[in-house]
Parts: structure tokens; sequence; C-alpha cells
């Protein structure tokens, strides 16, 4: 299909589709130009989809032979992403992702990705300039994560491994600093620093995550205070949620026979 030039307006499109099958706002009107072209092993696109929103514009490749691969652009320039998704505290969004990988299942996937996300907006405060980064050769590889603004400065890496039955991912957080009243997270002055490291093994319905925060400060009222270490380890299957909490002021546990999903728990906390 070349040369595509489609326009659609919200009350159409909820003919076939409601906003809560979709969960999200169908937009007043919709506009999808530019080619999609292929065959049934291999595809190429160039589409830019216009709303009173924002715009999104897709650029790419893909191939769905013996050995799947992929190669790809999407943009988005002030997309207003809040009204979108019927959520209030979000606001605008661009963002510039290029990603490319190939392989023939997760434990030999080579991909790159590299992206930037010149502005997200949260409960009215922008965060600006947040850097993605990663490279999977064969299975294994890392992934960064960056943001340098005067409220809020962090740096997350991670290695990546793919290879065994059940994933792997180690990380390390360094919450350099955080204005919490300057992002509009609480109404006191508090300014936060920690680190962060932790280990993720499992599947998306079968995993254990455990995390320790350490080094921890904490800045209200021009008085100082050091955070005890915290660690918190959780494990999840699809009938049981079992997440406990250990530090130097707070003992405690979530424990359930369902999933996350469900809100049947008891907690048990000790102070």
């Amino acid at each position: 299909m070349n040369d595509i030039n489609l326009n659609t307006i919200n009350t159409d499109v909820s003919k076939f589709l409601s906003d809560k099958e979709l969960g999200i706002e169908i937009p007043e009107s919709i506009a999808l130009t530019g080619n999609v072209k292929g065959t049934l092993k291999s595809l190429e696109t160039q589409l830019q989809l216009s709303i009173p929103e924002g715009s999104v514009h897709l650029d790419g490749n893909a191939s769905f032979d013996t050995t799947q691969s992929f190669d790809g652009t999407i943009k988005t320039d002030s997309l207003h992403i809040g009204e979108i998704l019927k959520n209030p505290r979000l606001g605008l969004l661009s963002l510039h992702l290029n990603a490319s990988g190939s392989g023939t299942n997760l434990s030999n996937l080579n991909s790159k990705i590299d992206g930037q996300i010149p502005i997200v907006e949260f409960r009215e405060y922008g965060y600006k300039d947040i850097h993605i980064n990663g490279e999977i050769s064969d299975g294994t590889g890392g992934a960064t994560l960056e943001m340098q603004d005067r409220n809020l400065n962090f740096k997350t890496t991670a290695n990546i491994d793919l290879k065994a039955a059940t994933n792997s991912v180690n990380f390390n957080a360094n919450l350099i600093g955080a204005d919490l009243r300057a992002l509009g997270l609480t109404g006191k002055d508090i300014k936060l620093a920690a680190n962060m490291e932790g280990s993720y093994t499992g599947l998306s319905n079968n995993f254990t995550l455990e995390t320790t925060i350490d080094n921890g400060i904490a800045v209200t009222e021009n008085q100082q205070y050091q955070i005890t270490p915290l660690n918190i380890n959780a494990h999840v299957e699809d009938s049981i949620t079992d997440v406990k909490i250990k530090s130097g002021f707070i003992n405690g546990g979530l424990f359930s026979n369902a999933s996350p999903t469900s809100n049947h728990y008891r907690i048990k906390k000790t102070i």
C-alpha cells in the first residue's frame, strides 16, 4: 500500500471500538499518512499518525523469515499523552527512539536501542533530557537510563541475561539528587540521595526481585538525616505474592495467595 491517506473521526471509530475496550480517549480526528509495502516475509513502513493531541512518526522495516529482524525509529513531538490515556497526572511526551534487533528467540537476540526523551510531564513537572541506551549480543548485554535535571539527577545501569530458561537482570541505580517538593511529589521541602542495587530473575508471571537501598541521605529544613539501609525481597507467581521488607525502622511483609493484580492481601508490619 503506497500513498496512504486515511482520515476519520471519533464517532466513526466508536461504532467499532469503544473507549472502554481500548482503555484510551479516542481522538476527535485521526489522520494516517505514509506508505507501507512488503510481502509475507518482510515489511517496510513510513507512517505518520496525526491527532489533535499531537503526532507519532514511525519509520521502519521488519523481516519475518527464519531469523526475525527489525530496524526502526519512532518519534513523537509534544504528544498530550495524558489526554489519550485519560490520566490527568500525565502531560506532554516528546520521544525519539531508534531500535534494531534480530534473532530466532530471546536466547540469541541481538538488539540495540538508543533513545532520548526531551520531555515527559508528570504532575505538572517536566522531566527533561532522559537518555536510554542498550545493547544485547547473543542474548546478553546491558542498558543505561540516565537523567541530569536540576531537580532529579540519576543514572541506572543493568546487566541483562536472556540465555537461560529464566531471564535475569542485575541493576544498580545511583540517585545523585532529587528535590521532592520541586517535582511536585510532596508539599514539604525534602531532598534525597541514595544508591539502589538488586536483581530480577524469572518470567513475567513467575519472578523473584531482590533490592537493597543504602547510603541514603535525606535533607529537610536544613537538617541532614542518614537513611537506614532497606531490603525489599519479592516473589510473585500466578497464585502467590510474597513481599518482605527489612530495615532498622520497619520490618514487615505482604502475603497473598493471589497475583499482584488481585486485592486480597494479608499485611504484616512491625515498627
